[in-house]
């Protein structure tokens, strides 16, 4: 149905006034899609960061729970007993009761408040390690982040890359559908034979088939993308084709390889959570030398007696039941393991032994960050000069092209001739588009590497 401007604006008025039910559009908006908000919602759906962050969470339960149990606890005890007076033939008797003897039930109830006093070294310093480890987990969730990040721009560039792709396929058909009408005048014009028109046709034929595999290759790029950034709409995005990279942009220069080096050694995330596993353990290993000491704990007890009667002898009452009924003490609780067979030390040397593991991958992770940074550095300076080579070839394979297809419409070049000079020219555009991308991926490899956070703000 075709309106006109004016109707269209008349349902625009009326939608304004009228609320409907349903929305009526003209034309199809499209999200487009930026370097920044991929990055963005690739982190955000990324499961190893919402992963870590569960991890993290319940690390600071287990730090929570042992930093709690440094304070004082109280505790509540209700009892009841019956004796049997079949066993115990004083039990229930009066006179029996004067001398101590329970009677037939007994219900009491204790209020019990105890604070480790001696035992605090080793709660301290399980707290100490489990801070370490919560530290730990924050920089190994950092890592997740940036790696979800790089993912995502990934994903983005590779995108664009196939969307550079589609567009020189969609000039190189424009191009081989002007060389056949080029030919087809030259044919009837009887300066080529149906051989030469054949040849050019064929090109076009191919020219078809690389654009329904460039179509595909896009769309597989635009659905991987969007299956990383949580959406399902893949129709509607738009995936923009710049023609400059990211890195050209911003204008930078790499620093040397020493410093960046050095940043990547200081500045990783994976380096400094290994560098809090081993401060982790050194906290452990104290507190289980710190289970050499004694456990002892101050206590404070009061209980009552709800079944207490008056102590009477001859009728005489001599401790009334209100004044005997509850009961309160001070006092220190001592628990010493003087003999475990060696169970500590055991504990003790496992924990040596987890240390050593962590100082051996510590360097073997600083060995794998040299090796990591020095490959993506060198990966990126070779970008470089790809897409500088690339930028040449490129405008020379239009310079050959203008000059060949000007000799063939003149009559002193072949179609053959013709045909190679526009597969170069597609080549060469090719040969662009993906060195354009391949130097933006290697620049953010470099920057993960080196530990800088994948923001384009902040590069």
């Amino acid at each position: 149905m075709c309106l006109t401007k004016k109707w269209k604006q008349g349902f625009v008025t009326l939608a304004a006034i009228f609320p409907l039910s349903f929305q009526w559009s003209f034309a199809e908006e499209k999200t487009r899609l930026t370097l920044e908000s991929c990055m963005n919602l690739a982190e955000k759906h990324s499961y190893e960061r919402r992963n870590a962050d569960e991890t993290i969470a319940q690390t600071e339960a287990t730090k929570n729970q042992y930093f709690r149990s440094m304070f004082p606890t109280l505790n509540a005890n209700l009892t009841f007993q019956n004796y049997n007076k079949d066993v115990n033939k004083a039990i229930g008797n009066a006179t029996a009761a004067a001398y101590g003897v329970p009677g037939a039930n007994a219900f009491t109830g204790n209020l019990t408040v105890a604070q480790p006093l001696v035992g605090l070294a080793k709660l301290l310093f399980t707290v100490r390690a489990y801070s370490e480890n919560v530290l730990a987990t924050v920089q190994r969730k950092d890592q997740t982040t940036v790696e979800a990040r790089l993912s995502g721009a990934n994903l983005f560039i590779n995108a664009q890359k196939a969307k550079r792709l589609l567009n020189v396929t969609k000039s190189s058909l424009e191009v081989a559908q002007k060389q056949l009408k080029d030919a087809s005048a030259q044919f009837d014009a009887g300066r080529l034979t149906d051989a030469d028109v054949l040849k050019i046709r064929l090109n076009l034929e191919n020219t078809n088939t690389q654009l329904l595999q460039a179509q595909t290759t896009y769309r597989i790029s635009v659905l991987s993308l969007a299956e990383a950034i949580g959406t399902q709409n893949v129709d509607d995005l738009d995936i923009p084709a710049d023609t400059k990279s990211y890195w050209e942009a911003k204008k930078s220069k790499a620093e040397p390889i020493e410093t960046v080096l050095s940043q990547a050694l200081t500045n990783r995330h994976d380096v400094l959570s290994a560098d809090y596993t081993i401060k982790a353990f050194n906290m452990s290993k104290y507190a289980s030398y710190a289970s050499y000491l004694p456990d002892v704990n101050l206590a404070l007890v009061y209980s009552r007696n709800f079944e207490a009667n008056d102590i009477a002898i001859n009728g005489t009452v001599l401790f009334p039941k209100k004044d005997i009924q509850d009961n309160f003490v001070i006092g220190l609780q001592l628990n010493w393991t003087l003999i475990d067979f060696g169970v500590r030390q055991a504990q003790i040397n496992g924990i040596l032994s987890q240390k050593e593991s962590a100082l051996i991958q510590k360097e073997q992770l600083q060995s794998k960050v040299r090796i990591d940074v020095s490959s993506s550095y060198y990966n990126f300076q070779d970008s470089i000069q790809v897409l500088d080579s690339a930028r040449v070839s490129d405008q020379y394979a239009k310079d050959v092209y203008s000059q060949v297809r000007a000799q063939f419409l003149s009559g002193q070049a072949t179609s053959t001739d013709l045909v190679s000079a526009s597969s170069g020219l597609a080549s060469a555009e090719a040969n662009l588009a993906n060195a354009i991308g391949d130097l933006d991926i290697a620049w953010f490899t470099l920057q993960k590497n080196t530990g800088s956070p994948l923001t384009r703000l902040e590069m």
